[in-house]
């Protein structure tokens, strides 16, 4: 999985539906993918390699 950082708005839904679906918790920091903003405009996905499912994929409103 890659994350395009141009669609990327830092918005950290990714990061919920992760911690929500493997961690059952609705808490971003117990997310296993990170959105860390690098400037005002450059938001940088730090991603697992480990889901097959992926939820936060589907989770995207901005499909980045």
């Amino acid at each position: 999985m890659s994350a395009d950082p141009s669609k990327c708005t830092g918005c950290g839904v990714c990061e919920l539906a992760c911690a929500l679906e493997k961690e059952e918790s609705f808490n971003p920091l117990r997310s296993r993918i990170r959105v860390v903003r690098l400037h005002p405009l450059i938001n940088v996905t730090m991603v697992c390699r480990f889901c097959e499912d992926e939820p936060c994929v589907p989770a995207c409103p901005r499909d980045a």
